[in-house]
């Protein structure tokens, strides 16, 4: 029980920053839902859906940045290896 809560904490810690931003994002979505429902200004609906876009954007930019540079440094680590004979 002990390990699995140690893992869920390093999963947390490691991923902090998506987790943080896609919550973000749909906290906005729910924000343009329940304007849109409410017949809201179409100002303030327009300002939330643009909101919305822009974390998706920056979370969509962190992720691949994170796999691009996760795929450079395995693709580094292979290249000091040394050949096999």
């Amino acid at each position: 029980m002990i390990q699995l809560l140690i893992q869920f904490l390093d999963f947390i810690c490691d991923h902090f920053d998506k987790l943080l931003l896609t919550s973000i994002f749909l906290i906005l979505v729910m924000l343009v839902l329940h304007m849109s429902h409410d017949q809201a200004d179409a100002a303030a609906v327009n300002w939330a859906r643009e909101a919305a876009g822009t974390v998706l954007g920056g979370l969509l930019g962190l992720i691949t940045g994170g796999l691009l540079s996760r795929n450079s440094r395995s693709q580094a680590s292979e290249d000091t290896k040394e050949p096999k004979p």
